[in-house]
């Protein structure tokens, strides 16, 4: 499940940080961002199946209008030259179970907590982060395991 949505200078949001739980309700006047929060997730699974560009300047796989025809439009009030967006899920027990017999039993030497999430991360246009989030780490100065797609 989603516990986190966070965006950085992306449309409508300068800075978004919202912790998700089990009910949200969302309200608020036109314009203010609604549609944009939910469609974070959206856009990052098309950035993951269709790639970077497409995903913004192409027609969303679900139909609609492309989200910009420039990337320069996704950017807060068109001032500044990067946003960026994060998503983090908690993990299921299974999987972290799988996490420590696996690859990350190295890095679990220096900590004394498994991973308990995964977080999603696009910034500067240029790569996209998969990265297993310590929870005995700050997180905003986390000891992350990084893929590059």
């Amino acid at each position: 499940m989603i516990s986190r949505i966070q965006a950085f200078k992306y449309r409508c949001f300068e800075q978004l940080d919202i912790k998700v739980g089990d009910y949200h309700v969302l309200a608020g006047a036109n314009g203010t961002g609604k549609s944009t929060l939910l469609d974070i997730p959206l856009l990052l699974g098309e950035i993951l199946s269709r790639g970077l560009i497409p995903a913004f300047l192409e027609s969303p796989a679900i139909g609609g209008s492309p989200r910009a025809q420039s990337l320069q439009e996704l950017v807060h009030y068109r001032r500044g030259e990067y946003f960026g967006f994060a998503i983090e899920a908690n993990l299921p027990e299974e999987i972290i179970h799988d996490l420590l017999q696996n690859s990350l039993l190295k890095l679990q030497q220096d900590s004394k907590q498994p991973p308990h999430s995964l977080r999603y991360e696009i910034r500067n246009f240029k790569y996209i982060y998969l990265n297993f989030v310590l929870n005995s780490i700050n997180l905003c100065n986390p000891i992350t395991a990084t893929i590059m797609f």
